[in-house]
């Protein structure tokens, strides 16, 4: 059975979220990036490796928000990192 891939602007829109949550302090950070890691699979290698380097850098620079969206940003970073090394 062939796995379901996201339309382009399905993953655009994904990418508008995450880019939006990055660094807010709400409850934004927890549910885009649960929402995100529901539809891994679906999405292409090249957003996964963005979804590793924005947040690498977001965590790096320190624009992550408050420590409780620390905590979010390093689980999803971690998950990503996790999963690329899965697909391999």
């Amino acid at each position: 059975m062939r796995q379901k891939k996201l339309t382009d602007s399905e993953e655009l829109i994904y990418f508008g979220a995450f880019r939006y949550a990055l660094g807010r302090r709400s409850y934004m950070p927890d549910t885009v990036s649960e929402e995100i890691m529901k539809h891994a699979k679906e999405f292409t290698p090249r957003a996964k490796t963005i979804f590793v380097k924005e947040t690498s850098e977001c965590l790096a620079e320190g624009w992550y928000g408050d420590a409780c969206d620390k905590t979010t940003w390093s689980n999803f970073l971690k998950f990503w990192q996790d999963y690329q090394e899965d697909d391999k």
